[in-house]
C-alpha cells in the first residue's frame, strides 16, 4: 500500500486559489475455503461441496483538485471546485471445487472509473438573511471488463448527475436564529449490478445481475430554530427534518420450493420516508442547580420486499411504520465538596405492519441513574453511580428485565508529601480503585426489527470486575 498527497494554497486580496493531488495504491491477497453439506429432503439426496479460492486485488486511485474562491464586496462570496478522479480495480479470483478449477464461477474483473465533478457554491447576504446555493455536477465514465464462466462482457456507461443543495440562515435577533437546508442527492447503482451475470458458487443462494437498474435519489429538508436568554442562562433549540427516498436499490429473493434454494437479484423498489424532531432545552435553576432536557422523536415508513415463491412475479411489499420517542431529563447540583446528578431517561419504539401476520410491537426502555461525587481535602475523591433499568416489550422473556446496577470508585491524587518520590509525584499522578457492576446484574441486549426480519440477541461479557489504575502526567521541560 502506498499513498502520496500534495496541496497548494495561494491567497489573493479577496479570495484564494487552491490545488491538490492524491495518489493511492493498494494490493490485497485473499484466500479462503468452505465445505458445504447439502441435504435435499424432497428428493432424498445429499451432496458435499468442497471449495477453496485465491483472490488477489489491485486498486489504484488518482485524484486532482483545483478550486477558487472570490469575494465580491462584503455580501457575496463565490466558490468553484473541480475534481477529476481515476480509479482502477483489478481482481483475479480463481475457485476450485474438489481440487478442480471451477471455470463457471472463477472471475476476472477490471473496473475503470473516470469521474469529473464540478461544485459551484455561493453565499449571499441580504440584511439578516444569508442564502447559500450549492450545485454539484458529476460526469461518470465507467467501464467494467467482467469474465465469469461463459459470460465475457465489456460494459460501459456515461452518467451525468446533478445534486442541488440550498442553505438559508435568518438572524431574527441577536441571540435568535433560524436555519433551513434542502438537498436532493443522486446515487447511481453499481455498474457490476447492472450486468446480466449469474453466480451459483453457492447452489442454494444464486446471485444474478439486473441490467434494468437505474439511479436512486434522496430528498432531505431540515429546519432548525435556536434562541438564548441571559435570564436563567436559558437556551432552546428546535429541529425538524424530513427525508424521502426515491427508487432505492434492494435485494429481492426468489425461493425454489423444489430445491430449497434462493435466487437473489437487486431491483429498484418503493422508497420510504421519515420525519425527525428534536427539542433541546437547558437552563440554570439558581447558582448551583442546572437542568437539561433533550426530547427527540421519529416517525418513519419503510417497505420490505417479501420473498417470491417459485414462478411468482412482481413485488410483494410489507409496509413497516415505526414511531420512536426518547426523552432525557437531568438535574446537576454543584457545591463543594459535593457534586450530584440525577437523570431520567425514557425510550419507546412502536412497530406496525401492513402484513397481518406480523403483530404490532411496543418496546420500552426506562433508566433512572444517579452520579454522586465527594471530594475530601485535596487528595481524595469518592464516586458512587447507582442505576435502575426497566426493559419491556421483547418477545424473549429473558430480555424483559429490571436490573439494578451499582458502580463505585475511589481516587487518590498525590499532593505534596515528604521524600523525593512524593515530591516528584506532586500534582502529576493519581491512583484509582474502581468496581464495576457490584451487584452482578448487567446484561446486554440488542434487537433489529425491519419489515422482513426480527432479531433479538444477548451477549455475555465481563461486567463484574475491579480495576486499579495509576495515571502519571509528564510535563514538558521548560
Amino acid at each position: 500500500m502506498g499513498t502520496m498527497q500534495g496541496k497548494l494554497l495561494y491567497l489573493t486580496k479577496k479570495g484564494m486559489l487552491a490545488g491538490g493531488i492524491d495518489v493511492e495504491y493498494r494490493h490485497r491477497q485473499n484466500h479462503g475455503s468452505s465445505l458445504g453439506d447439502y441435504h435435499y429432503l424432497l428428493s432424498g439426496t445429499s451432496a458435499l461441496d468442497r471449495q477453496h479460492f485465491s483472490s488477489p486485488t489491485n486498486d489504484l486511485s488518482l485524484a486532482l483538485q483545483l478550486g477558487a474562491q472570490q469575494a465580491l464586496g462584503k455580501k457575496t462570496i463565490l466558490t468553484a471546485m473541480w475534481t477529476t478522479t481515476y480509479n482502477r480495480l483489478y481482481r483475479n479470483e480463481e475457485r476450485w471445487r474438489a481440487d478442480t478449477l471451477d471455470l463457471a464461477n472463477s472471475l476476472r474483473q477490471c473496473d475503470d472509473l473516470w469521474k469529473n465533478e464540478l461544485e459551484l457554491m455561493g453565499m449571499f447576504t441580504l440584511g439578516k438573511v444569508s442564502i447559500g446555493p450549492h450545485l454539484t455536477l458529476s460526469h461518470l465514465h465507467e467501464q467494467s471488463d467482467y469474465r465469469r464462466g461463459r459470460l465475457d462482457t465489456l460494459a460501459r456507461r456515461n452518467l451525468l448527475l446533478a445534486s442541488p443543495h440550498v442553505e438559508l440562515n435568518y438572524r431574527i435577533a441577536k441571540q435568535q436564529g433560524l436555519k433551513a437546508d434542502v438537498s436532493y442527492v443522486a446515487t447511481p447503482s453499481q455498474l457490476i449490478d447492472c450486468i446480466g451475470y449469474r453466480d451459483d458458487t453457492n447452489p442454494l443462494y444464486i446471485i444474478e445481475g439486473n441490467p434494468g437498474l437505474h439511479t436512486s435519489h434522496t430528498l432531505a429538508a431540515k429546519l432548525y430554530y435556536n434562541i438564548m436568554r441571559t435570564r436563567g442562562s436559558q437556551s432552546l433549540g428546535i429541529g425538524l427534518d424530513y427525508y424521502r427516498d426515491y427508487d432505492p436499490v434492494a435485494t429481492v429473493l426468489h425461493y425454489n420450493s423444489q430445491t430449497g434454494g434462493y435466487r437473489s437479484r437487486k431491483r429498484n423498489v418503493r422508497g420510504g420516508s421519515r420525519w425527525q424532531g428534536t427539542v433541546d432545552y437547558e437552563r440554570s435553576l439558581g447558582e448551583r442547580l442546572q437542568m437539561k432536557n433533550r426530547l427527540n422523536g421519529e416517525w418513519s415508513r419503510s417497505y420490505g420486499q417479501l420473498t417470491l415463491v417459485d414462478d411468482a412475479t412482481g413485488l410483494i411489499y410489507n409496509r413497516q411504520s415505526r414511531s420512536y420517542l426518547h426523552d432525557r431529563l437531568s438535574l446537576a447540583y454543584d457545591t463543594e465538596p459535593w457534586h450530584a446528578e440525577l437523570a431520567n431517561e425514557f425510550t419507546w419504539n412502536r412497530y406496525a405492519y401492513s402484513d397481518a401476520a406480523q403483530a404490532t410491537q411496543n418496546i420500552f426502555h426506562y433508566e433512572l441513574s444517579m452520579h454522586l461525587r465527594y471530594k475530601l481535602r485535596k487528595s481524595w475523591r469518592f464516586t458512587l453511580s447507582p442505576m435502575l433499568l426497566l426493559r419491556r416489550g421483547y418477545l424473549s422473556p429473558s430480555m424483559n428485565d429490571t436490573p439494578f446496577l451499582l458502580n463505585a470508585e475511589v481516587t487518590y491524587k498525590f499532593t505534596g508529601g515528604r521524600g523525593a518520590l512524593l515530591r516528584h509525584l506532586d500534582n502529576r499522578a493519581d491512583i484509582t480503585l474502581a468496581a464495576n457492576d457490584l451487584l452482578n446484574q448487567d446484561r446486554r441486549h440488542a434487537s433489529t426489527i425491519t419489515a422482513t426480519s426480527h432479531t433479538e440477541s444477548g451477549s455475555s461479557l465481563l461486567h463484574n470486575y475491579v480495576t486499579l489504575t495509576l495515571r502519571y502526567r509528564w510535563e514538558p521541560k521548560k
